[in-house]
């Protein structure tokens, strides 16, 4: 519970235990547990050139590629199974199978 000089307070209540709360002077983006984390998927670098680059020799299935937040950050299994089944992709396939016009849909 932040109290803060106004008497409002904020709660961070996490019950699923994913999150986390860290203070910092200092660029967020810089921390170490956030400097590795990839773009949000509605970031205007995010798109399916992009997806394609990262896959290039990658063996992993692409549902799990999509899911790992070092590549794009909170696509979860449901995001990522109703995507790849809109863009008509196996979820069993090799990422660095998936033709970059794949990734573009």
């Amino acid at each position: 519970v932040l109290q803060m000089e106004n008497g409002a307070r904020i709660t961070f209540n996490d019950p699923r235990r994913f999150g986390a709360m860290l203070w910092t002077r200092r660029d967020p983006l810089a921390h170490p547990l956030l400097r590795h984390l990839g773009p949000e998927p509605l970031d205007d670098v995010f798109d399916g050139g992009y997806l394609w680059s990262r896959s290039r020799g990658r063996r992993a299935p692409v549902k799990g590629f999509i899911m790992d937040g070092r590549i794009v950050v909170g696509v979860g299994n449901i995001y990522a199974s109703e995507a790849l089944y809109r863009a008509g992709i196996d979820p069993r396939r090799a990422a660095g199978r998936v033709s970059r016009q794949r990734y573009g849909n």
